[in-house]
């Protein structure tokens, strides 16, 4: 499980688009927990318009593979990825371990939440990053 010492002072951080995001936290917490630093892809505001696909264009990348979508297979550093009211990815969280991930909401500051069938239900893809330690 991520202890929260790594990720306890971005709780408290202000959305900003682009910036201090979904994809942001997850961005911050992979260098401060890993040592990670993963590119900041361009997030404008219709990020999830079928023409940009951001998500598409991070996964793309040849440092992350696909873990699925059995939550018994998911490992701490795995991103989550969700698709809420819309038909392409348009949130990104971080799972933490013990059903539990990591994610900011649009206008929101960053929260710890269960993943219940809620979110499964939302779920498209997790993806996990080749140099994250299992």
């Amino acid at each position: 499980m991520i202890e929260y010492k790594f990720y306890q002072e971005l709780m408290e951080r202000n959305y900003k688009m682009g910036e201090t995001d979904c994809f942001g936290l997850i961005r911050d917490l992979y260098d401060k927990k890993y040592g990670i630093l993963l590119p900041n892809f361009a997030r404008p505001k219709n990020f999830f318009d079928p023409r940009i696909n951001v998500y598409a264009r991070i996964v793309a990348e040849p440092y992350f593979k696909e873990r699925g979508l059995c939550p018994t297979t998911f490992k701490e550093g795995d991103i989550l990825a969700f698709r809420i009211g819309a038909d392409l990815v348009n949130h990104v969280g971080v799972y933490l371990g013990n059903k539990l991930f990591l994610h900011q909401m649009f206008n929101a500051q960053p929260r710890e939440e269960n993943l219940d069938d809620r979110w499964l239900r939302r779920l498209y893809m997790a993806h996990y990053h080749v140099d994250v330690p299992v």
